[in-house]
């Protein structure tokens, strides 16, 4: 080989690797600055229920040291205080390992949780059962917004093939006059001939 094709593969070599390292680089910051930004909006949405939780507490003339409410701001407080912990693959984890005390813990915390109840009015257990709701499905949302290799791999995906369904129901039904005269335009020409 010639020297100066000898320097055009070395310097493709190096762009190549540069351009490598500088994707590898952006591709850790922006799933860096992603998940903490996540993180972030999560923990204001769970600062937002608490303070909600304190707001119905008083409209609805709740103790604050009534138990439900301890028990429920001790929760969003874990939240909040562990919500760079959080992530789907550790909820995985943590349900794989412990898959035969899943419900039966499930089953016992849902008694829990109804019994500091039990003294509360049909209204104030609504309010409470409303802001545990509302918790559980900012959970969920997080658990699935805040892994950026979870939302390229599977959810944009899915995302798409909905749109696309939807949109050729869409287009079917609003092209459901000229498909069928081209299905009869069609039937006519694919007739075998007659003899």
């Amino acid at each position: 080989m010639s020297s100066e094709l000898t320097q055009i593969i070395a310097a493709d070599a190096v762009n190549y690797i540069s351009s490598l390292i500088s994707l590898t680089i952006l591709v850790f910051i922006i799933c860096w600055l992603y998940i903490d930004y996540h993180v972030d909006g999560f923990r204001q949405r769970m600062f937002r229920i608490r303070d909600k939780l304190f707001d119905d507490m008083k409209l609805h003339g709740i103790d604050y040291s009534h138990p439900a409410h301890v028990h429920l701001r001790t929760v969003l407080n874990g939240y909040i205080r562990m919500a760079h912990r959080i992530n789907p693959w550790s909820m995985l984890l943590l349900a794989w390992l412990e898959w035969r005390d899943v419900k039966q813990n499930f089953s016992i915390m849902r008694e829990d949780r109804s019994s500091l109840m039990d003294d509360l009015s049909a209204e104030q257990r609504r309010v409470f059962e409303k802001l545990i709701a509302r918790s559980q499905t900012e959970l969920v949302r997080f658990m699935i917004v805040s892994s950026p290799i979870l939302v390229a791999t599977v959810f944009v995906p899915a995302l798409v093939y909905w749109a696309l369904r939807h949109a050729v129901g869409w287009l079917l039904a609003t092209l459901h006059y000229p498909i069928a005269r081209m299905e009869i335009i069609a039937a006519s020409r694919g007739r075998p001939a007659t003899q």
